[in-house]
């Protein structure tokens, strides 16, 4: 019985090899870019962007704070996230209502990218482009009304109308190296706006942006440096 056990086992073991040996490899796959080589590219170091921002939205000023936030690659290369937040009190859009205390409000963020021009450079030169969304708002803060927000009641401006909006805003950026690791920057941008909602077409939103305000920076050893992507000391 033993020996009878041991040329099965023995059988069994040479036929799993033999079909292992008869399978047939697995064919490559082949695709079109298949011998493109893509560039490394390589984090020199870190920006942010705190500063004033005005504009123009339905022809009247609106003013508030612009901050950014970038990883620099390749030493000119800056890609990174930014928000502005904006105010205007002087616009009063046509409601069926009575408005107390008219407030406009524009929140804009997204996507920031930005070209380096000779960064080391006491005074240098950026030429950014920003994509994202902008989200308006017309509130009446002299009315206030009751918002359950899942635990409790609280009072909030009551809001009128609210819109969104495609943005795009390319630009150019003068910037003075003050210090190592901080330069004062000052730039202008021009909004294009896409969108129709109740706040407003995209060509209310469309217009020049003014800015000023500080830059910091972080080299890639972690050390601040003359200029905001390389080191240069």
């Amino acid at each position: 019985m033993r020996n009878l056990l041991l040329c099965f086992s023995l059988l069994a073991g040479l036929s799993a090899g033999t079909l292992r040996a008869q399978a047939p490899a697995s064919p490559e796959t082949n695709y079109l870019f298949k011998n493109l080589k893509l560039p490394k590219l390589r984090c020199t170091g870190m920006l942010t962007d705190a500063g004033y921002v005005q504009s123009s939205i339905h022809g009247k000023a609106a003013h508030g704070f612009t901050m950014n936030m970038a990883a620099v690659l390749q030493g000119n290369w800056a890609t990174g996230m930014w928000m502005d937040v904006q105010s205007a009190r002087n616009i009063r859009l046509p409601v069926s209502q009575a408005v107390v205390k008219p407030s406009f409000t524009y929140v804009a963020l997204g996507l920031s990218n930005e070209l380096l021009i000779a960064p080391h450079r006491v005074v240098n030169v950026s030429l950014p482009l920003r994509l994202g969304v902008g989200l308006a708002s017309y509130d009446d803060r002299g009315t206030y009304v009751w918002e359950y927000n899942g635990e409790t009641w609280t009072q909030v401006p009551l809001n009128l109308m609210r819109g969104t909006y495609f943005i795009a805003e390319p630009g150019v950026n003068v910037s003075v190296n003050l210090f190592k690791h901080m330069s004062l920057s000052t730039g202008a941008n021009y909004r294009f706006s896409a969108g129709n909602a109740q706040t407003g077409t995209g060509e209310d939103f469309s217009g020049l942006n003014l800015r000023a305000g500080l830059r910091f920076r972080i080299t890639d050893d972690g050390s601040a440096g003359k200029c905001c992507c390389c080191k240069c000391n």
